[in-house]
């Protein structure tokens, strides 16, 4: 398993041991992660689009789920949703 990144977030949640490969920056260097990358993001795009629907304040389909000076005041507003990453919040 090729990982984008410094950091082995993959092996702690595993039912079973795979080698994890770490590589900052491997969606610039290897051509499957960098077409996973692409399609990871269209997937989580049309995700924050079906979620704006039920949750307008936060303005996900123009943002994304990005801090954007408008998604903070929803946040600093509205509260979370059980779609914000909670880890990202500072």
């Amino acid at each position: 398993m090729l990982l984008d990144g410094t950091h082995d977030w993959l092996s702690p949640v595993l039912a079973r041991p795979l080698r994890v490969e770490l590589r900052a920056g491997a969606d610039r260097d290897c051509v499957s992660v960098a077409a996973a990358s692409v399609l990871a993001k269209v997937s989580r795009d049309r995700l924050m689009i079906f979620a704006s629907e039920e949750y307008p304040a936060y303005d996900w389909q123009s943002n994304k789920g990005y801090g954007s000076a408008r998604h903070r005041a929803a946040i600093d507003r509205v509260g979370l949703t059980v779609h914000h990453r909670r880890t990202w919040i500072h």
